[in-house]
C-alpha cells in the first residue's frame, strides 16, 4: 500500500521484535468538503499470512482523531481466495453476527457488505455466491464481482430476464416478457419481480396484486385474493407492479428465460454490492444521486464500511471506527474517499456502514463497535486461506 523510501533502525526494529509490524508515517495534502488540508497518517502494518496484510491507520482531521484498519488482500497468492458469505446458503431472510459468519465458513478474515432490510434480513443489491445469483441489482448501485481465478472488477450491473413463453402441445411461441427484479423487494422493481426459494419458503402477497407460481417450467398455479404464497423449491414466482404486463398467461404455459447482464460479468462467480461509487480510476467518484442515496444522508460523519482495490491490484477491506470523539469521530463519504486515495488505493465502493461495521480477522472483530455489540447483518466478503 504504502512504501518505505529509506532503511530506518527502528522500523527494523520493529519489524524483527513485534511480530512483522511496520509503521509508516506518510504527510498527505488535498482537501474535500472538512477534511484537513494538512495531515500525518500513520500507517501501522502486521503481517498476518503471507499476502495478507492488517493495516491500523491514524490520522486527525478538525474534528478529532480517525482512526481505520485495511485488511491488504494479495489476489495474486494462489493460497488465498473470496467468497460472498450468508448466515444461511439456501435463504436469504436470515441475519447473523459476522463473527458466526466467518466462524460457520471457515474463513480467515471477512467484512459485512450489502445493505439489508433490517426487520426482514434479505440483502439489497447485486448478491452473488457459488456461482449462482442470489439477489438482483438495485438502483443502479455500485458492485463488486470476483472471479474464481482472484479477478476483481467494480462496476454498476445490470440483470434482465428475458422470459419467452410457449402453449399447448407443439409449444408455439406466444410471447414474451422482461424480469428487472431478483429476490429484491416489491418497491425495488418496476416491472415484474421473479422470487426464488433463496427468499424463502413463502411470499407475502402485496395487496391487490397477482401472482404467478412457475414449476419446473410451467406455471403451475395463479394467486390472487390470498396473503401468501408459496414458493416451490425447483421454481420461482412471478410478481408485476402492473397486472397487465402477466395477463396473457395461463396455467400450463411454458416458460424459458434468458438472464441477460451488462456489463457480461461471465467470468464473475462471487459478488456483493453496496455504495456509492468512492473511487474510480484513481479520482474520488461520488455519484450518490445517480444511486439514489440522499446526500444529506451520505455527508454525516459515521463509522464507514469499504472495499477497494490498489495500485498493485491487491483488495482492500476498509472499516473506519466513528461515533467515538476520544477514538475516532468517523467520515463523510468524502472523507473516506480522500483517505482511501491517500492510502493508494484507485477503486472503492463504500458497504453498510454505522453500527454494521464490523472486520473480522482470524475469528476477532478487529474495529471498535459503534453500537458496542456486533450487530447481526445479512451477508459478508469473505477471505479464506488454505
Amino acid at each position: 500500500m504504502l512504501t518505505i523510501t529509506k532503511t530506518n533502525p527502528l522500523l527494523i526494529f520493529l519489524f524483527v521484535f513485534l511480530g512483522s509490524i511496520i509503521i509508516e508515517p506518510v504527510f498527505c495534502k488535498g482537501v474535500v468538503h472538512n477534511a484537513p488540508t494538512e495531515c500525518l497518517i500513520k500507517d501501522e502494518i502486521k503481517e498476518l499470512k503471507p499476502g495478507i496484510k492488517l493495516h491500523t491507520v491514524q490520522t486527525t482531521n478538525n474534528r478529532g482523531p480517525i482512526v481505520a484498519y485495511v485488511l491488504e488482500v494479495d489476489l495474486a497468492n494462489k493460497n488465498i481466495s473470496i467468497k460472498a458469505g450468508l448466515p444461511d446458503k439456501d435463504k436469504i431472510k436470515v441475519k447473523d453476527t459476522l463473527t458466526n459468519i466467518v466462524k460457520s465458513h471457515r474463513a480467515f478474515a471477512g467484512i459485512n457488505a450489502n445493505y439489508f432490510d433490517v426487520k426482514a434480513g434479505n440483502p439489497l443489491g447485486t448478491l452473488i455466491a457459488d456461482n449462482e445469483w442470489i439477489v438482483g441489482p438495485v438502483y443502479n448501485r455500485a458492485a463488486l464481482g470476483i472471479s474464481k481465478d482472484n479477478e476483481v472488477f467494480i462496476d454498476k450491473v445490470m440483470l434482465i430476464g428475458n422470459v419467452t413463453v410457449y402453449r399447448g402441445f407443439r409449444k408455439k411461441e406466444l410471447g414474451m416478457f422482461f424480469v428487472d427484479g431478483l429476490n429484491i423487494p416489491y418497491d425495488f422493481y418496476k416491472g415484474v419481480g421473479l422470487f426464488t426459494s433463496n427468499w424463502g419458503k413463502e411470499l407475502i402477497l402485496p395487496e391487490n396484486k397477482v401472482a404467478r407460481i412457475v414449476k419446473g417450467g410451467r406455471i403451475n398455479k395463479i394467486e390472487e385474493d390470498v396473503l401468501e404464497i408459496k414458493i416451490p423449491s425447483n421454481g420461482y414466482a412471478l410478481i408485476a407492479r402492473e397486472d397487465y404486463v402477466l395477463d396473457f398467461l395461463e396455467k400450463g404455459d411454458r416458460l424459458k428465460i434468458e438472464w441477460l447482464r451488462e456489463p457480461d460479468w461471465s467470468l464473475v462467480t462471487e459478488a456483493i454490492s453496496g455504495g456509492p461509487y468512492l473511487l474510480k480510476e484513481g479520482m474520488i467518484f461520488i455519484d450518490e444521486k445517480e444511486e439514489n442515496f440522499r446526500f444529506s444522508k451520505n455527508d454525516t460523519y459515521a463509522p464507514r464500511s469499504a472495499v477497494g482495490i490498489g495500485k498493485n491490484n491487491n483488495l482492500f477491506l476498509i472499516a473506519v471506527d466513528g461515533r467515538n470523539n476520544n477514538h475516532s469521530v468517523g467520515l463523510s463519504l468524502y472523507e473516506l474517499a480522500d483517505l482511501l486515495k491517500k492510502l493508494e488505493i484507485t477503486d472503492a465502493i463504500n458497504l453498510d456502514g454505522g453500527g454494521s461495521t464490523t472486520l473480522v480477522v482470524e475469528g476477532k472483530v478487529v474495529n471498535k463497535l459503534s453500537d458496542r455489540h456486533e450487530r447481526k447483518i445479512s451477508n459478508g466478503l469473505l477471505i479464506f486461506y488454505k
